[in-house]
């Protein structure tokens, strides 16, 4: 298997170990995230892919950025990130898209 193929139960007991190190229960989890108890625990028994617009409210509610989660899964699982934002992006218009991409350039002057 690719190492920077992530699982869906890898990814689900991550999110479950950045919660309990955060001493954040299941259903406060959910409820500063927006979400309901059972799509929590669907995502951290690797029964449910979130989306990376799901990650982002979860790792909010922990107050974690997205590279800090991914970043504690290893090296290895940059390409998930990468792969995340890449769906995102693609998800978006157009306009939003040459948008984003004029934001970013500006973000690296």
């Amino acid at each position: 298997m690719d190492k920077d193929i992530l699982t869906n139960a890898q990814l689900g007991q991550h999110l479950k170990k950045c919660r309990k190190q955060k001493n954040i229960s299941g259903n406060s989890l959910a409820k500063k995230a927006g979400l309901s108890q059972s799509t929590i625990s669907a995502i951290e028994h690797g029964h449910k892919s979130p989306t990376i617009q799901t990650l982002d409210k979860l790792c909010g509610a922990m107050d974690l950025s997205l590279e800090d989660f991914f970043a504690g899964l290893g090296q290895t699982n940059r390409g998930v990130l990468h792969r995340a934002l890449l769906e995102t992006t693609e998800a978006l218009s157009a306009e939003a898209r040459t948008k984003l991409i004029e934001f970013l350039q500006e973000l690296q002057k």
